[in-house]
This record gives C-alpha cells, structure tokens and sequence, in this order.
C-alpha cells in the first residue's frame, strides 16, 4: 500500500524525500483509515436521527466510493446499534425537537457543539457520542455542555455518553 496517497497526508516513498522533510510525520495507512471510519461513524450519529435517515446518509456515501461495501456495512451496523437501543428510540420518539451538533456560542467568545440534544416535555437529554476508549475528559466535556444548557434555560439536562467500540451508555451523574 506504501506509495498510494490519502487525501491530507504525504507519503515520501523516496529515502531523499524522508531526508528533505524531517519533521513530517508519515501517518500509517491503516490507523489513518480506522480514525476516518471512526469519525464518520461519530457524524452519522450526530447528523442521523433514526434508521431512515441512516439509510439515505449512507447512500451518499456509497456513492461518493470513500469507502468500501464492507466499511459502510461496519458503519451501519455500529450506528443501527444505537438507533434500535429501546431507550435511546424512546427518547427519539417523545422529543418535541432534536438539535444535530448546534453550535452554542458563549459570552467569553467560545463555540460549542454537542453532538445531541433532545428536548422532551419538561426536561432535556444532552449526548455525546464517542468511537474511542473511555477517558475523563469526556465526562468534563459532557459537564461544561450540561452547565452551559443550563445556563441557556434548558429543564433538567441529563447527559450521556455512548462509546461505540463497547456499545455501552453512561450516564453523568
């Protein structure tokens, strides 16, 4: 595969051109691949709602030829694993209104963009998907989130992680 260029990396195939350019860093093809599928997963769950949204979003991918049969099979199943959970369909199903990573600018100048948050009648459900392993700077992401919804007057803001590796939810407490 040494030699085929991705889109945003440079693959110096010559020893001259590794000589010439010392500080870049050669992303391996197979990591580089896994992180892309990983962030398109995590967009599709922040861009999609339900399964028929899934599909059309992933018809598009199809035929953009970005990735293989394969890949968005593993892609498809990974967010329908999500979409069919009976609590997470639940919500889906009684929100008043769902906003897809909404961009919350804040008085100090900062923008933030949770990845969903669904208004039910009298409270408010914050989530946050992540494709990686669990790390505690998802629980502070999550809290600034639900602190600053709070802040904006949104009721009772529960918060939620999925990780999709584990297919597990966790709630903030």
């Amino acid at each position: 595969m040494e030699g085929t260029p991705l889109p945003h990396y440079y693959y110096a195939t010559d020893v001259s051109d590794r000589l010439w350019y010392p500080d870049l860093v050669i992303k391996d093809h197979d990591q580089s691949s896994k992180t892309e599928v990983g962030k398109k997963i995590h967009a599709l769950l922040a861009e999609c709602d339900d399964a028929s949204a899934l599909k059309e979003r992933l018809m598009q991918l199809k035929e953009s030829g970005l990735f293989d049969q394969e890949t968005l099979h593993l892609m498809e199943e990974t967010v329908l694993g999500v979409f069919n959970h009976p609590t997470y369909r639940g919500w889906i199903e009684k929100a008043k209104n769902i906003k897809n990573e909404a961009s919350i600018l804040c008085p100090d100048g900062e923008i933030y963009r949770p990845d969903k948050i669904i208004e039910l009648e009298g409270s408010t459900l914050l989530i946050d998907f992540k494709t990686g392993t669990q790390d505690k700077s998802h629980i502070t992401q999550l809290r600034n989130y639900q602190k600053i919804l709070l802040a904006m007057g949104y009721e009772q803001v529960s918060a939620y992680l999925y990780y999709t590796q584990t297919r597990t939810w966790s709630e903030l407490e």
